[in-house]
């Protein structure tokens, strides 16, 4: 009897060890999951003493070692943002805080969100657990997010929105108080050249001196925004209540902001430069929103760059008439388009045996009010407002119903532009017209367009001279890359531009020019048109000199297509 209990007192005790191990291990394994959980947790008891801390808590958030937290008493944090959290958990047995807190040891500052639950050890004996999660990392990039959405990353100044706002502040304090302000609204003159020649690196970096130097232009009160691209906006506020007062001021500010943005700037020790278009209009209630106030600023802007010595427009009644001139033109442009409200008039060329090979199309407008309108009253409005695209196929259109009427060996030369030359879908949109054109098809560019993405022009250019499609070079001498357009592009013709033509009788200089484009043309493999011809004069001038082709008044003006069949 005895040596059988002895038997079940040893099996008792191997069982006894087993669950112990096992215990242990258990007690391990939970150890290791609080210390290597990627949260912080901690328990504590009603006295709110630490009583247990994991390693990811003291380690990783906190920043102090375990031994010095253990028996922490809670209610001498020097940031108690979250002890009231704490001590509610003692009474309803859970709370949770979200929010910034300040560390007492490190005085590390987080954002956390921390969750407290009561756990009863026995009947009316409690310890209290707290989740501590770090969500510092994740606030600061919610931060980022919410400020790059207002903010520009590059240069640190308030985007459109912001500026937006602002000026509808401005406008609502005019409407109370008479209290004026201004809208400074400039761009820079050669930021593109800058950006495509010399790098994106110096484009960066002279959007930041210009941040840099209109901010000291201007007093801490006004706001400068970037509203895109390269160009700014200046709100000056508090300005003076009499018109011409508010006029002055914002002129001295505007020409201030200009001689500190037109100063050198360096990058990898090279000098750059650049000078502002600026439009000014002064805020008050005679808009119908802040947005037509900033329409009006850039159409201003826009004017100083086509026309002003100093670069400095101010918007006036003068000015607005013009720009609600041309946004009339534009919506009726729009209907024009899809009326189909355009014509086509050919002026022929000829070749040296005075015979027409050739008709440059142009384009005039039946306008249901006004009759017909000449290209100059309307293409520069197509430019503006990017309408290019649509009108370029109405013409190609028109190009294509008119050349049935013409031989198969004709040439009809239709003027396109940058915008046509460098759009994607340019080459598919003539790849369509071109299946049902009855003579050969020549498009016309001048070397202007070439000068911001000569590579996609080349792509272009080559898919649709494989097409056949023939390129004229419109306007020759009056640019600055003319040679090297000519080696880089698939020209067939070059035009000389009838400024050397009409003067060269008199000036030996065009004389020489054009004698000197025709020699170069010729060993390039191109052939050469002259424009302007006016005169048997300069007819026989050209010739002698070995001129393909003329066009001109001395040969026909622009006819209607019926009385050019006619001519042919």
């Amino acid at each position: 009897h005895i040596y059988k209990n002895f038997l079940y007192t040893k099996e008792i005790q191997k069982r006894f060890s087993k669950l112990i191990s096992e215990h242990e291990l258990s007690v391990k394994r939970l150890e290791s999951f609080f210390d290597f959980s990627p949260i912080g947790i901690f328990f504590y008891n009603k006295d709110l003493k630490v009583i247990y801390i994991n390693d990811y808590l003291a380690n990783r958030i906190i920043g102090a070692k375990k031994e010095k937290i253990l028996g922490f008493d809670l209610n001498s944090l020097k940031d108690k943002s979250f002890l009231p959290t704490l001590k509610h958990t003692l009474k309803d047995g859970f709370s949770k805080y979200r929010g910034p807190y300040k560390t007492t040891m490190t005085d590390k500052k987080l954002w956390i969100h921390l969750i407290s639950s009561r756990i009863e050890i026995d009947k009316d004996r409690y310890e209290y657990v707290a989740i501590m999660i770090d969500q510092t990392e994740l606030h600061q990039a919610h931060d980022r997010i919410e400020y790059l959405a207002y903010y520009d990353e590059l240069t640190d100044i308030p985007k459109r929105k912001i500026f937006i706002d602002e000026l509808k502040k401005a406008l609502s304090v005019y409407k109370r108080k008479k209290t004026r302000s201004t809208l400074i609204y400039f761009d820079l003159d050669n930021f593109k050249d800058i950006n495509d020649y010399m790098g994106h690196n110096v484009g960066d970096e002279l959007l930041k001196h210009v941040s840099i130097k209109t901010r000291k232009a201007i007093r801490d009160t006004d706001i400068v925004a970037r509203m895109g691209g390269d160009e700014f906006a200046v709100l000056l506020t508090n300005l003076p209540k009499e018109k011409n007062s508010a006029i002055i001021k914002s002129l001295e500010v505007a020409k201030r902001i200009k001689k500190y943005v037109s100063e050198n700037f360096y990058v990898e020790d090279k000098i750059f430069n650049t000078d502002l278009s600026i439009g000014i209009v002064l805020v008050d209630d005679s808009f119908k929103d802040v947005y037509e106030i900033v329409k009006y600023a850039d159409a201003a802007m826009y004017k100083a760059k086509q026309d002003s010595k100093d670069g400095i427009v101010i918007f006036d009644e003068a000015l607005e008439a013009e720009i609600k001139q041309k946004y009339t033109i534009k919506d009726e442009l729009k209907t024009a388009i899809k009326e189909h409200q355009f014509e086509l008039y050919l002026q022929p060329k000829v070749n040296k045996e005075f015979k027409v090979f050739s008709a440059e199309a142009l384009v005039r407008w039946n306008h249901p009010q006004r009759g017909l309108v000449m290209p100059d009253v309307f293409i520069p409005v197509l430019n503006d407002f990017g309408m290019m695209g649509d009108f370029t196929l109405e013409v190609l259109r028109l190009a294509k119903d008119i050349s049935k009427y013409l031989p198969s060996y004709f040439v009809l030369s239709v003027n396109i532009s940058a915008q046509d030359i460098q759009s994607i879908s340019f080459v598919s949109n003539i790849k369509n017209i071109i299946k049902d054109f009855n003579c050969k098809l020549d498009l016309e560019l001048t070397e202007q367009m070439f000068i911001n993405n000569v590579e996609v022009s080349q792509e272009n250019m080559i898919k649709l001279s494989k097409l056949g499609v023939e390129f004229s070079l419109d306007d020759f001498g009056t640019g600055y890359s003319s040679l090297t357009y000519l080696k880089q592009l698939p020209f067939n013709y070059v035009k000389i531009d009838q400024s050397f033509v009409r003067d060269m009788i008199n000036d030996i200089d065009d004389l020489a020019i054009v004698k000197t484009i025709i020699a170069m043309a010729h060993t390039l493999g191109l052939k050469t048109i002259s424009e302007g011809v006016e005169t048997q004069h300069q007819c026989d001038i050209l010739r002698e000199m070995g001129c393909d082709y003329f066009q001109g008044y001395f040969y026909g003006k622009p006819l209607p297509v019926d009385e050019f069949v006619k001519l042919l």
